[in-house]
């Protein structure tokens, strides 16, 4: 995992983008097939303390590092950080959190 040099204010978070197969289970590759999707896939690498509530207090994220969580395709602000690709996405713009289930 990489080290970021940027830490994001309030509810701003770090992502690195998930590279989507496109490439079948059975070896076919197939150029430009989830390039219609609405949503992405992305990686949490850093984030900030949390939302401020109006009454000053800091409300705590609800995701973590290494979380992989979704969010709109056209959302975010792409930044490079020592010549990496990220985006920087605020909390209301996440559509839901990735979990394992075994």
């Amino acid at each position: 995992m990489n080290k970021l040099s940027l830490n994001p204010f309030a509810d701003r978070i770090i992502c690195r983008k998930i590279e989507e197969s496109t490439k079948t289970p059975g070896g076919v590759i197939m150029p430009h097939i989830n390039s219609g999707k609405p949503v992405m896939e992305v990686e949490v690498m850093a984030m900030g303390p949390g939302k401020l509530s109006k009454s000053g207090e800091t409300l705590p994220s609800e995701v973590y590092v290494g979380d992989r969580i979704l969010i709109g395709r056209l959302s975010g602000t792409p930044i490079k950080v020592d010549s990496e690709e990220y985006l920087l996405v605020d909390e209301d713009s996440m559509l839901g959190i990735l979990e394992v289930i075994r």
